[in-house]
């Protein structure tokens, strides 16, 4: 393991400039192979076991939603950074595995899959996200309503977990392990995230499992202006664009799952709301590439017509924050009815398209929610996101505000609901409410909380108007409580978000995230996995079952 030194501001802080660790004592293991992971924590609790617990963290990318790191609490960070194996290794009867270390980030994994087996997997957009959460919390992304979840080709992992009576070590656990705790550790991890169990090391995937690279991708956008001549897009002009989005791109049909897309519903300082689209020609396809080019054509066409009927779209040209984060709106084509100067779509090879799309955007405060939806939204919904996306908050910017619909089910719904730890495998659409801002000339560690305030409240807010009709959440359908009729299906652990549940005062009760996160029934499976091969609350954080 590298000499460890002292922490910089770099090592306190994350993507999330909310959040920062400033305990003065914080002392960063950097690893670079798995024993090392073994021995960062054999030297924690030899020598400050009263740390074990929240005051020991793991990153990677450093994406985090919530401040679970990046704290006053955190006395010793894990940087798995430096754990980038990859090559393939056999298991007994089982074809040849590729394996990947957790400190590699996802367009680290796009280029070695691609460019080494020809293969990718359906993960995240955003280049800088560490595999090492990533993966293991669902692994969703612009490839997943044709090839499904992370998680669902996940193989095996290697692990560290702390063992009561020999303490921390390493173990290999797959699909076809033997012993039942290894298969528990196997299901947990495909959604829980590492920190839950113990560090993650090593991923493995059955090469001939992987998907085979889509051949080429096509993109576009479209884009409205708030300002219609002088008056503001009416609240019934919004519900039809996102009804008319919902019925284009989250359509259930097979034959639709080679097209992804995002509605950005941005708030009204924003000045325009977005779509970006994507079409993919799958490797099995048989489809040449002039008739690619001209199915596209055809397509891009026909939505042209339909959103431009509901409301006159804008040829202008601005970027598109969210995810993914797009620079300018022109380098993925703008669609536009007749003749413009601008193509409606752009052509790529696979990996390049997907470097097109791999933007993380800068640095920023910001504040994330989530939720699933199995069908479109009520008139309520539609009402209320329409208010909040329209109110002004004196003393903030909320040109960077956002609901974000992203087109999801397809081959991820062919997944049983308990056949991993995400049990979301009927949600045909996926909400991602965000809200970035600023803090110009601050150090790193000053934040300006009655801006962050205002910015928390107004999110928050109208994400409860929203699901008004159930207590302000969007309930798991997988509650056996909830009705069946009920229409969102829980939030997103990868978007963890301390509002709906954690052990901080004045948030609800944290079993209520996991509900919406796993479940009842996942939810009660992995807090007795969690319990039995993480004894000591290794990891833990406000949102936890454990936390010590």
């Amino acid at each position: 393991m590298p000499e460890n030194v002292a922490a910089s501001a770099s090592d306190r802080q994350g993507f999330d400039r909310r959040f920062y660790a400033d305990n003065p004592d914080l002392t960063v293991f950097r690893p670079t192979s798995t024993q090392d992971v073994v021995a960062a924590m054999q030297t924690i609790a030899a020598n400050d076991p009263s740390a074990v617990g929240h005051k020991v963290q793991i990153t990677s990318g450093r994406h985090c939603y919530e401040g679970f790191v990046y704290n006053s609490d955190t006395k010793y960070m894990i940087d798995v950074t430096g754990l980038r194996q990859f090559g393939t290794v056999s298991f007994d009867d089982q074809a040849d595995a590729v394996y990947m270390g957790s400190g590699y980030g996802n367009w680290d994994m796009y280029r070695m899959m691609q460019n080494v087996y020809g293969k990718t997997l359906p993960a995240g957009s955003c280049y800088s996200v560490g595999l090492g959460g990533h993966l293991t919390g669902g692994g969703y992304g612009v490839l997943s309503r044709l090839a499904g979840l992370t998680i669902d080709y996940i193989y095996g992992f290697e692990v560290v977990i702390d063992n009561s009576e020999r303490g921390p070590e390493a173990k290999v656990v797959t699909r076809d392990s033997t012993e039942q705790q290894d298969l528990d550790i196997y299901w947990a991890l495909r959604g829980i995230g590492g920190g839950q169990i113990g560090v993650i090391t090593k991923y493995y995937f059955v090469l001939d499992e992987l998907p085979t690279s889509p051949s080429l991708m096509a993109t576009t956008s479209f884009s409205w202006d708030w300002d219609q001549d002088g008056t503001t897009l009416t609240e019934q002009q919004f519900a039809d664009l996102v009804t008319t989005f919902y019925s284009i791109f989250c359509n259930q049909d097979e034959t639709t799952w080679k097209v992804w897309a995002a509605f950005h519903a941005t708030h009204v300082e924003s000045k325009r709301l977005s779509c970006p689209a994507i079409i993919y020609n799958p490797a099995d396809s048989k489809v040449s590439d002039e008739e690619f080019h001209h199915e596209v054509d055809l397509l891009i066409s026909a939505w042209t017509d339909r959103f431009n009927a509901v409301v006159p779209l804008s040829a202008e040209d601005h970027p598109i924050i969210g995810h993914p984060c797009i620079s300018s709106r022109s380098l993925i084509g703008i669609a536009m009815p007749g003749e413009t100067e601008e193509p409606a779509a752009r052509f790529f090879s696979y990996l390049d398209g997907t470097q097109q799309l791999n933007g993380s955007g800068e640095n920023q405060h910001g504040k994330y929610k989530s939720a699933y939806h199995n069908y479109i939204f009520d008139s309520e919904m539609l009402t209320a996101m329409y208010a909040g996306l329209t109110t002004s908050v004196e003393g903030i910017d909320l040109s960077q505000a956002r609901i974000q619909m992203d087109s999801y089910g397809g081959k991820t719904n062919e997944v049983g609901s308990e056949e991993t730890a995400i049990p979301q495998r009927s949600s045909t659409v996926k909400l991602q409410y965000q809200t970035y801002w600023k803090t110009p000339g601050m150090l790193p560690y000053q934040e300006n909380k009655e801006i962050e305030e205002k910015q928390l409240d107004w999110i928050n807010t109208m994400y409860s108007k929203v699901y008004a009709a159930t207590g302000g959440i969007p309930v798991n359908q997988n509650n056996p409580a909830v009705d069946d009729v009920v229409t969102t299906d829980g939030c997103y652990f990868n978007y963890p978000d301390i509002h709906i549940g954690s052990r901080l005062e004045g948030t609800p009760d944290v079993e209520q995230a996991w509900e919406l996160y796993f479940g009842t029934a996942n939810s009660e499976r992995l807090e007795k996995i969690a319990a039995a091969c993480n004894p000591s609350g290794w990891f833990t954080n406000s949102q936890t079952f454990q936390y010590k």
